[in-house]
């Protein structure tokens, strides 16, 4: 085991990978004006104390809620209190301030796990000015518990450009980025007639349906003794709610599948 990595947890190791060895609590009490003009300018700074307790020290674009939520410290207090910030960093961001006014913010480490990369990241700012549409879901049966957030990137053309997925509107907001996993859609168990011009029977089409959703629709009463409860999906950019829907969730198909969802849509 290379001996960097000997006092990290290895849920933290592709974060130091990334972002640098932490800096010891006491080390960043002595540096702490370099450190917080560091993030400022838009760097992230790991802190451990004890190799036990690890936080990061962020620019206020890495904050996910709004800054009125949260607590809020002045510099020097914060310097003077640091272990304190960082403990309260583990439940809530803990907003750093100079003369009133954030400027940087300490969150628990693991928050920054499940982002993108800085690279990787489309923000949300830029997908507006470049014409895109944000459309924001919530699916409580979605496959992680917690991850009940969906923020999806639409072009003009209906084409799916960017998801994000959180357990909170700012967290799904901060993760948007190009979908590596296939394309968003949306899947309905269905009760009475079915509106088949507004969504596709993954079955009639050939379309695999992934384990956890036959769960999940079995679940909300899909039964091969009840022929009037089934299955629908559609593109998530061509979705809407539909008369005789029983529950929905969001989820993501290979391209070559939906294309044949859009299709058969096309066709009905």
């Amino acid at each position: 085991m290379d001996d960097a990595y000997d006092n990290v947890p290895p849920v933290l190791r592709p974060l130091v990978d990334r972002l640098g060895p932490p800096v010891p609590v006491e080390d960043a009490r002595s540096r702490w004006a370099e450190l917080v003009a560091s993030a400022e300018a838009g760097t992230v700074t790991l802190i451990t104390r004890g190799g036990r307790e690890w936080v990061a020290l962020v620019p206020m674009d890495e904050v996910a809620e709004p800054v009125a939520w949260m607590p809020m410290w002045p510099l020097s207090e914060a310097r003077v209190k640091l272990g304190d910030v960082i403990y309260e960093s583990h439940a809530r961001t803990q907003v750093l301030t100079r003369h009133r006014k954030p400027v940087a913010a300490i969150v628990d480490a693991t928050v920054l796990l499940h982002r993108p990369t800085p690279a990787d990241r489309l923000p949300v700012e830029t997908l507006l000015a470049a014409g895109r549409r944000i459309i924001l879901e919530y699916d409580p049966d979605g496959e992680d518990a917690g991850e009940d957030y969906w923020a999806t990137a639409v072009a003009v053309t209906g084409a799916t450009v960017a998801v994000g997925v959180g357990p909170s509107v700012g967290e799904a907001l901060l993760r948007l980025a190009a979908p590596a996993e296939g394309t968003p859609v949306i899947w309905y168990v269905m009760r009475g007639e079915s509106p088949y011009s507004a969504a596709a029977d993954p079955q009639v089409i050939g379309v695999d349906i992934p384990a956890r959703v036959l769960d999940w629709a079995e679940a909300h009463g899909m039964t091969e003794a009840d022929p009037d409860v089934y299955l629908l999906v559609a593109p998530a950019d061509e979705a809407g709610r539909l008369d005789v829907e029983v529950a929905t969730r969001m989820g993501v198909l290979p391209p070559e599948a939906v294309a044949q969802i859009r299709a058969e849509m096309a066709e009905s």
